[in-house]
């Protein structure tokens, strides 16, 4: 219960802001998540970054998220580069406070790329036509393989998928999460506006679980290198924010791209 009762609350909470938000608010709640997100990140990798240069940093890495409200994927990449700039300035102005260097700047710009950047794509797709309704398909399948891996892994799992990475992930569990993802997407796309073909919509679907797994795996990778069992403790029951989004970091650019080239209409 300590999980489900957060769960549904998270999941009412994303439905009301995707139905009745507007792009602005979206966008702005999309910054709010990443500098929640690139916190926990940072807290993780770097133990030892506080105060001004904790801050100065995150805003520094904010840059790509925040120029998605310019609306194009071109303002994104400026925001890259300018948050590497901007890394540099910070190491060349505080140079003695970091044992080294290199490390400081190789996790900033990978926690801007993995949390900023990645989110910046979710912010972009929700202007475009549908883009809540895309928002909403994407958190669909991706909560409905979380679910489903989880209940078919507990259920009939045995044979492990990466013991080394994630112990209690399973074959059986992955199986059981593309499957019912896919069967959640068809459910949802028939409530929503979208013009989709379920020639198109199948494949996608799987590729965007698939891909929504990689992420979930990569999260826990990198947690388990920093022996870490959940990126931060402010959502009652799951953790931090990186717990909840490490799906929709990879797969939400992914569909970006695919509607961005047309793939799905």
């Amino acid at each position: 219960m300590s999980r489900v009762l957060p769960g549904v609350l998270m999941a009412a909470c994303c439905l009301a802001l995707l139905a009745w938000g507007s792009v602005l608010l979206i966008q702005t709640i999309f910054v709010l998540v990443a500098a929640c997100g690139l916190l926990e990140f940072f807290r993780m990798t770097c133990p030892w970054l506080k105060g001004p240069t904790l801050c100065l940093t995150i805003l520094v890495a904010l840059v790509p998220v925040g120029c998605s409200f310019f609306g194009a994927i071109e303002y994104v990449l400026a925001g890259v580069v300018a948050s590497l700039i901007g890394t540099v300035l910070i190491v060349l102005k505080k140079y003695t406070h970091f044992d080294n260097v290199y490390t400081y700047l190789s996790t900033v710009f990978f926690g801007t790329f993995y949390v900023s950047a990645l989110l910046a794509h979710l912010s972009l797709l929700s202007g475009v036509e549908h883009g809540a309704s895309w928002l909403i398909l994407l958190l669909a399948l991706t909560a409905g393989s979380d679910t489903g891996a989880y209940y078919v892994g507990k259920t009939f799992g045995k044979k492990k998928l990466l013991p080394t990475v994630s112990p209690k992930k399973t074959i059986a569990g992955a199986i059981g999460g593309l499957s019912i993802g896919t069967g959640v997407a068809v459910l949802i796309m028939l409530l929503l506006p979208l013009q989709l073909q379920l020639s198109r919509l199948l494949p996608a679907a799987a590729v965007l679980i698939v891909i929504g797994m990689i992420g979930d795996l990569a999260e826990s990778a990198i947690k388990r290198s920093f022996h870490v069992k959940d990126s931060g403790t402010i959502l009652a029951g799951h953790g931090g924010f990186l717990d909840r989004i490490d799906s929709l970091l990879f797969a939400g650019p992914v569909l970006f791209y695919f509607v961005w080239w047309g793939l799905l209409g």
